[in-house]
């Protein structure tokens, strides 16, 4: 990978190569997406739960998505369906875990993360206490997403997320077929780079790419929709008069529901 610095008045960007470097163990993975979620997905998520004993197993990383969906995330260090975790495996135990979490109630994960806090607070991540937002999940979530939901809106859906250095060609055509099968699951892969020795910043950086994704429609509830009513209203009035001829439309009444159709297929 190369970034270039295109600082202001500078003639010509300069080029910096980083070094991709191996992670050396999945705690230390573990470590760096609990304390930055961001990196995780293409969109923002909520750390509850980490190395949380459920009745199939203890989970690497749990989260909630925006509408109080269970993210269970699966990490592996290197490739997909290697080592510890076979391409069974690494497919298998998430989907073990989702299954488990599927009966949770608001109570239940509730005390996944008080479970959470009390780790956090002993200081058994290293993490800052700044990982536990609130006392309690539904203020958490709340805040992290400034939005206040029902406690009985959390866990409508279980997604799963399959997390490595690299993604094997058989992990992601495997998790394909699931998710043609009707489950919610995505593969990320991610790696780790450094500045090399001299250069004029000293950090590294974490790059993720989605392998596997699917449209957020398939697990955001159908009430959370947005209107774009007043939206497609204002653009079908200045836009009818110029292209009523051109497209043979009767009335605007069509033009808003082309356009409505339009812009649903791009937004999901």
């Amino acid at each position: 990978m190369r970034l270039f610095n295109l600082d202001d008045g500078q003639a010509t960007p300069r080029t910096v190569k980083l070094n991709q470097e191996a992670v050396d163990t999945e705690q230390q993975l573990e470590s760096w997406l609990h304390a930055n979620p961001e990196v995780i997905l293409n969109e923002p998520l909520m750390i509850f739960g980490r190395q949380s004993k459920l009745d199939t197993g203890f989970s690497d990383l749990l989260a909630l998505d925006q509408w109080g969906n269970v993210v269970v995330v699966e990490l592996k260090k290197g490739k997909s369906g290697s080592g510890s975790a076979s391409e069974e495996t690494i497919l298998s135990q998430p989907q073990n875990y989702a299954q488990a979490l599927s009966n949770y109630d608001y109570e239940d994960l509730a005390g996944l993360y008080r479970e959470y806090k009390i780790n956090v607070r002993d200081n058994n991540w290293g993490v800052d206490e700044t990982a536990v937002i609130e006392d309690s999940l539904k203020q958490a979530h709340d805040t992290v997403f400034a939005n206040e939901l029902n406690e009985s809106a959390f866990n409508a859906y279980q997604r799963m997320v399959i997390l490595a250095e690299e993604i094997t060609s058989r992990t992601e055509n495997n998790s394909r077929y699931l998710l043609e099968q009707g489950l919610a699951v995505q593969c990320v892969a991610i790696q780790w780079f450094q500045f090399p020795e001299g250069a004029e910043v000293n950090h590294s950086l974490l790059a993720s790419s989605t392998v596997v994704d699917y449209p957020l429609s398939k697990i955001r509830p159908e009430d959370s929709d947005p209107d774009y009513s007043d939206l497609l209203t204002a653009v079908r009035d200045r836009a009818y008069p110029q292209v009523k001829d051109t497209l043979d439309l009767e009335s605007p009444a069509l033009l808003k529901s082309h356009l409505s159709n339009i812009f649903h297929r791009v937004i999901n």
